[in-house]
């Protein structure tokens, strides 16, 4: 005899699906976007257009849902933001910026979408309870983003932008660039743990390689070399740490010194070799002007070190300083191209050393838990990207997105095994 669930579990059981949808449908339209393709870049400061209603609507109808699906497990929400600690106080910091912010309104509709991100993110694990029903349905949606993404460069004109550069139905080749360099890592990790079929993950991890310098993105090209020289190091570490324990260690911290002394000498002997290593990529030692923008915003970060221009509240074609700069810069910039300086410029220092703490409380953690997946490497891939882009912590922007995703990810496996 079949009995009816009680009404309180059946509810609980139908919020649940509801989380996983929108989280389904979040992750979809992260990397599909929810503008139209193919679009050019503005070419006047009138062009720049900071809304989309269709945008806000779909996102706020996402950030709502997730928020009702979650409301039945109050008490796992608040371990897990107790596990987690860091990013919510960064968000309640980035919240108080409103009172400060010379456009507040901007600064705390932007803080409202970043808030929905963490939101949507920490339902998705809590009402999937399971981290790889997580992983397969973000494999699912890149398989099918891979394959209308490679379709696209081949029949659309539109999806290659100068020199033959890929950008496929992202915005721009350096968008293409970072979702490939994330899609790698995973299917690279799927393939390491031998999770499905590995004739579908290798497939899928050399579609996202190809893809990755079909789209020429320099910034996503670099974090992979970087990221794949950190694997064999760790790799060779492991080997070598199984026969002679110090030795592996040993070897890991040479590699970090080195890597130390490369950047202490880089500003007096290796300015000729990184100079000619650039120009053979098409780029200079200013990263096509990017320093030069540095340097300008980081003397704004000055007028207001401590508290910041308000979260997320510089860069709006109103402003009186982001109008100078575009007088300087007349690709019109809509970020400094450096996470760190908009996270100084716009959080203070009092943001950018509680963003310190994000990242050293990830690492610490991450060691004591002995977590033997690739989702570390996405993290890494992102603090790496961040030198040269401004995602982290911004608005739906996809690598900044998986950032948190990496995070919140670790901290998820921390709550199950305690």
């Amino acid at each position: 005899m079949i009995t009816a669930l009680p009404l309180n579990i059946e509810k609980k059981l139908t919020l649940s699906n509801l989380g996983r949808l929108t989280f389904t449908l979040y992750i979809f339209f992260i990397l599909f976007g929810v503008s139209l393709p193919f679009q050019g870049d503005p070419e006047a400061v009138e062009d720049i257009v900071t809304t989309n209603p269709f945008r806000q609507l779909i996102f706020t109808a996402l950030y709502f849902t997730a928020f009702l699906s979650i409301i039945p497990k109050f008490g796992e929400v608040v371990e897990f933001i107790k596990k987690e600690k860091f990013v919510i106080l960064f968000l309640f910091w980035t919240f108080l910026s409103v009172v400060w912010s010379d456009f507040g309104t901007i600064t705390f509709k932007r803080w409202i979408q970043v808030f929905g991100s963490y939101v949507v993110i920490i339902a998705g694990f809590l009402c999937f309870n399971d981290v790889e029903k997580v992983i397969k349905i973000i494999k699912n949606i890149l398989i099918f983003y891979i394959i209308v993404t490679l379709i696209s460069v081949l029949l659309v004109p539109e999806a290659k932008i100068y020199e033959g550069a890929w950008r496929g139905i992202a915005p721009h080749k350096n968008h293409l660039g970072q979702i490939m360099l994330i899609s790698a890592i995973i299917w690279f990790d799927e393939y390491k743990k031998d999770i499905g079929s590995k004739f579908i993950n290798f497939s899928f991890f050399f579609l996202s390689v190809f893809t990755l310098f079909g789209s020429r993105s320099t910034t996503s090209a670099l974090a992979a070399f970087l990221i794949a020289m950190i694997a064999v190091v760790i790799f060779l570490k492991n080997y070598v740490n199984k026969y002679r324990a110090p030795l592996g260690n040993f070897i890991f911290i040479i590699f970090l010194l080195s890597l130390a002394l490369i950047f202490i000498l880089t500003p007096n002997y290796l300015i000729a070799p990184l100079d000619y290593f650039f120009n053979s990529l098409g780029k200079d030692l200013t990263f096509t002007g990017r320093t030069d923008l540095w340097a300008r915003v980081l003397e704004e970060f000055k007028t207001h070190w401590v508290l910041g221009a308000g979260f997320q509240g510089f860069w709006v074609p109103e402003n009186p300083a982001v109008l100078s700069l575009y007088g300087e810069f007349p690709w019109l910039p809509l970020q400094s191209h450096s996470g760190y300086v908009d996270l100084l410029n716009e959080t203070g220092i009092v943001g950018f050393i509680i963003f310190i703490f994000i990242v050293s409380y990830y690492f610490i953690e991450r060691s004591k838990l002995k977590i033997q997946d690739a989702w570390s490497f996405i993290f890494v891939a992102v603090l790496i990207l961040n030198f040269q882009e401004s995602s982290i912590f911004r608005t739906n922007v996809v690598s900044g997105i998986f950032f948190l995703i990496a995070y919140l990810k670790m901290f998820y496996h921390k709550t199950e095994m305690e």
